[in-house]
């Protein structure tokens, strides 16, 4: 109903928290910020919104910080006591408890390591693969290149002949005409 207001949908707002528990709006303000994962929080157009069933984990953190604890210690233990009602907000329509959501942070982690190894036993036939290629082709190479100088070989070893036997014709044709009468 577009009436209704965000109170009735169990949602608060930062005022309102702060006025049913009598801590300072600042104060709760920075337990939103530092401990939001701990808390079930809505951004929306008018600002931050609390589920009201957050209110005890507020009082929580205050008594925390009024113990002396640091931020990160008020994290580990919300998390040790709510571990099985805290989700990752990827899973929680699976409701996974974060030992579920780590156990398969694990194994996502474990497949691609196993997918790397597969793909670095590619790569490397690949490059194996290559390096024959590439040593079988250098060797034809070498081959066509030895072919090349026999033929070319050949080619002045028959130049040499042709003009020793041009050289001899003349030389023949030099001598038969000065012998010869001339008609």
């Amino acid at each position: 109903m577009k009436g209704e207001s965000l109170m009735d949908e169990g949602w608060l707002s930062v005022t309102e928290i702060a006025k049913k528990t009598n801590i300072p709006k600042s104060t709760i303000r920075r337990y939103l910020i530092h401990h939001n994962h701990c808390l079930q929080v809505e951004k929306r157009k008018r600002g931050y919104f609390m589920a009201e069933k957050s209110i005890p984990i507020i009082y929580k953190i205050r008594d925390l910080y009024i113990a002396g604890k640091q931020a990160e210690e008020i994290d580990q233990f919300l998390i040790q006591i709510n571990n099985s009602s805290i989700t990752s907000p990827v899973e929680e329509s699976r409701n996974l408890t974060n030992n579920e959501v780590l156990s398969s942070m694990n194994q996502t982690i474990t497949e691609l390591k196993e997918t790397i190894e597969k793909q670095k036993e590619l790569l490397s036939d690949v490059v194996q693969m290559l390096g024959r290629t590439y040593k079988e082709k250098e060797d034809e190479i070498k081959q066509l290149n030895n072919q090349i100088d026999m033929l070319l070989a050949q080619i002045r070893v028959m130049k040499e002949a042709e003009e020793a036997r041009e050289q001899t014709a003349a030389t023949k044709k030099s001598w038969i005409n000065r012998w010869l009468p001339k008609k």
